[in-house]
Parts: structure tokens; sequence; C-alpha cells
């Protein structure tokens, strides 16, 4: 860590332009949808905030961020910067923001499915007498589960109900949240599903890597991998396994619970082919997108009920003893 003498406070702007969603109007200073960032939907604030900073963005993605973007993230604020390593600083600023979009998005996929997907985001600080501009972006498009991308809409009271989604590691115990998104760590590994990871971690993991593929059988296989990852405990008769723990966690006793372990069941068919190589017949292709939409809101439910109780994810998170008692309790009891 630099000196505090090494340290100035600056004025900093992030900015990041969203696609495949539509917002009602939101007028600066717009809606809080994080601790720190914003929505917006209102062309004249980004023209005033984009002041003095066209030549760095370039015309193409100045008009893009003042007139083409449905909607806007951004985060005006003071931000310290080492004076010794000014863009250093701001990258890792930069990185930071973006993490916190990607919290950002997973709220919304918690409220329906939708392809909101981020573009690049620029962050601009002024520092001394001039200003620097860094801009960065994660990989990968998000999709809908049936392989489109066309706009979904949100209501304020979405909105409001995404936001009040506690999922980072500061709103749970031990920092239990969703650092899949953290940036700026200082080692990178050569895969997200390491030995220390929670199982959460993996899940989410997975989810994102479905949410990004068109390919509606892939993205099937991966949501299943991610299910896999989350709830089960042994490799003996694994469909059943986690068709089962899916149905009684999410599920009431009865017919909605039988449905949706039919649900899971007619996924993992599909997964199993998907990654066998084997071919899908054109009038195979309505199952395969009613399967994965089926699919996509059952893992949305296991991420709600995981945010939502404590104890729930304690015990999800637990070791293998626990973990597999919880199973028979919930089978048995």
């Amino acid at each position: 860590m630099p000196d505090r003498e090494t340290l100035v406070d600056c004025p900093s702007t992030f900015l990041l332009g969203l696609t495949g969603i539509v917002l009602p109007a939101l007028v600066a200073p717009g809606f809080q949808i994080g601790p720190r960032l914003k929505l917006i939907r209102d062309a004249p604030a980004a023209n005033r905030m984009l002041a003095g900073y066209a030549d760095h963005l370039g015309s193409l993605e100045y008009d893009f961020l003042t007139s083409r973007a449905p909607a806007l993230a951004y985060a005006r604020e003071t931000v310290s910067i080492d004076r010794d390593a000014p863009a250093e600083w701001i990258n890792a600023l930069l990185l930071q923001r973006l993490s916190e979009m990607q919290s950002i998005l997973l709220r919304l996929w918690l409220i329906k499915d939708n392809a909101a997907d981020p573009d690049i985001g620029w962050m601009a600080v002024k520092f001394g007498d001039g200003v620097i501009v860094n801009s960065n972006r994660w990989s990968g498009a998000y999709s809908k589960a049936d392989g489109t991308s066309e706009p979904t809409a949100f209501s304020r009271d979405e909105l409001r109900s995404a936001a009040a989604w506690k999922i980072d590691p500061q709103d749970m115990p031990e920092g239990r949240g969703v650092p899949l998104y953290r940036a700026g760590a200082s080692e990178e590994r050569i895969t997200k599903l390491s030995q220390n990871t929670l199982r959460m971690q993996r899940f989410l993991y997975f989810v994102d890597g479905a949410r990004k593929s068109r390919d509606v059988a892939i993205k099937i296989a991966l949501y299943c991998s991610g299910l896999e990852a989350m709830l089960s405990s042994s490799n003996t008769e694994l469909t059943h396994q986690v068709a089962e723990r899916v149905a009684v966690l999410i599920r009431e006793r009865g017919e909605a619970r039988l449905e949706t372990y039919h649900q899971v069941k007619a996924a993992y068919a599909i997964r199993s082919k998907a990654v066998h190589g084997a071919m899908f017949k054109d009038r195979d292709h309505h199952k395969l997108v009613a399967a994965a939409i089926d699919i996509d809101q059952i893992c949305r439910e296991v991420v709600q009920s995981y945010f939502s109780s404590v104890e729930l994810s304690d015990v999800l998170e637990s070791d293998q003893e626990r973990f597999t008692a919880f199973w028979l309790g919930k089978l048995f009891l």
C-alpha cells in the first residue's frame, strides 16, 4: 500500500452503456441500483457527464453513450489516487466498478430472464491539470434462455426488487456472497473451480457461462453442471439425486414438486446428448427451448432460495457429513 502522503483525492466519473434492456424514464440522478452505481435513461444528463471527455472516448463511443444506449450505469465520486501510479490505480477502480456491474446484472436475472448486456466501461478521473481515461469490458454477451437477445423491460418496482437482493460478500456471513466478480486480484488462477471456492461460486460460474451461450443445448448442459456443483454429494445416480434435491429445495410437496423433478430430468437428458456429441433434429428444437426456459427458471429459484436464508446457505456450504444429512432430512423427516 502506498504512503498516505502519495494519495490525492480526485473527482471521477464511471459510465457504462447497457443494451438488451428497456427501462422507464430515469432522469438524473437516476435509480440507485447498487451501493455506488445508478441507472439512468437521460441523454442530456449523459452529455453533461461526458462534457470534456469526448476527445478521450472517440466519436462512436460518445454517440453511443449520449444518444443510442438504451440505459446507462454510472457513478460520480471522489476517489483516492496514488500520484506515483495514477494509471494503475484508475484501472483497478475501473475493474471494481465492472465487478459491481456484474453483481447488478445478476440481481436483474434474479428478477426474470433477460439479455441485459454491458458495453465498454469508462473511468474518467481529473488528475492534476489533466484527465486520465481508461476503458475495459467483460468478455462475452448474454442471451435469454431461448438463445435470443430481445430487449427486456423492467419496471421501477422490478428495479427496486433487484436492488434489494443482498448477494455481495459484505452482505453475507463470513464474507459469503458473489466474489466470482471480484476484480483486481493479485493472483489469476487457471480455473475458477479451485479447491477453496464455495458451492454457490461454482454454481454461478456455470450459470454465467450458460447465459453467455446462444447455443440452447450447451446452455442447458451448463445449467445442469451448475446444479451438480451446487447440490450433488456423490456420482451415484447423479441425475436422480440432483433432480430430487432441486425439487425438494424449491417446491412444496405435491404436483409442483413432481413437475420440477421431471423438468430437471428432461434437461439432463438433453445435456447427456449435448456433451456426448449427439445431434438434435429440427423437430426437437421446441423441446430444447422449453427445457432451457424451465431450467433457467429453476436455477434462478435455487439462487433465490440460497440468498433468502442464511441458515440454508450455511448448510449448503457445510462439510460433506452435514450437507448429506440435510438432504436426508428434507426427504424423509
